[in-house]
């Protein structure tokens, strides 16, 4: 076999790898997520909506929110925090789930949303939601 195949064939197997490796992380991340989604006090994920269900003083509440299935992939790298007084507050939350809310609730200066795939930052200030992450 010649040298330069032998080369490809490697360069080729390393690169198979390294994304195969990646795959998997992401799928272990989704079952980290899904393992327990049935226990009674923990969220329900339906066909477009996720239930979640809380309690505040004393009193039992849920709190139904847009879910987008489709999306849960593409979202999955993203950490997402808000800056507030010069310190990063972590608000990623569950993927499928749009970000209904802004810097100006927060009361903090911006959301930071980091794209840990393509190592990309995007910033949203004043009243601007992150919704989808522009995943969709």
């Amino acid at each position: 076999m010649d040298l330069s195949l032998k080369i490809i064939l490697g360069v080729s197997s390393a690169i198979t790898f390294y994304y195969g490796c990646k795959m998997a992380k992401q799928c272990y991340s989704i079952y980290q997520v899904f393992k327990n989604i049935n226990h009674q006090d923990q969220a329900h994920i339906f066909d477009n909506y996720i239930e979640i269900p809380y309690k505040h003083m004393n009193i039992n509440y849920k709190v139904w929110l847009p879910y987008n299935h489709k999306l849960v992939l593409k979202m999955l790298p993203y950490t997402v925090t808000a800056v507030k007084d010069n310190q990063s507050l972590n608000i990623t939350q569950q993927p499928g789930v749009p970000y209904l809310i802004t810097p100006y609730d927060l009361n903090a200066e911006s959301i930071i949303t980091y794209n840990e795939n393509e190592d990309q930052e995007d910033f949203y200030y004043n009243q601007i939601m992150p919704f989808y992450l522009k995943c969709d």
